[in-house]
């Protein structure tokens, strides 16, 4: 779980920007620049925009996908166990979480 949330917490935030517009098709931790077509990159299968922020920088496919993250993540954090009465959490992050009466009587959870 630890890896989910550096992940969640860590990793996704940083491969987009501020107004969730643009990413970068390759994402670098502690990257200190972002721009467009450098000649010495390190990477050889992926153009040389592919560390460059924008709309669709390497490929369209990623402006579909990119907004995915969040929304799956949360709505995987509870899931309820019927046969004991219970609502479980999954991973330890903020959250909010108000059930039906027959789940946990109920319940209001606030991680």
């Amino acid at each position: 779980l630890d890896a989910l949330e550096q992940l969640a917490v860590n990793a996704l935030p940083g491969s987009l920007s501020g107004d969730l517009w643009s990413h970068p098709y390759l994402q670098f931790v502690n990257s200190y620049q972002a721009r467009p077509n450098v000649a010495d990159h390190v990477w050889k299968s992926d153009g040389p925009d592919a560390g460059m922020y924008g709309l669709a920088p390497q490929y369209e496919c990623c402006t579909a996908n990119f907004h995915q993250g969040y929304p799956k993540l949360i709505a995987g954090l509870f899931y309820e166990v019927p046969e004991r009465n219970a609502l479980v959490s999954t991973l330890w992050m903020p959250s909010r979480l108000n059930s039906s009466t027959d789940i946990g009587g109920g319940a209001a959870v606030g991680l």
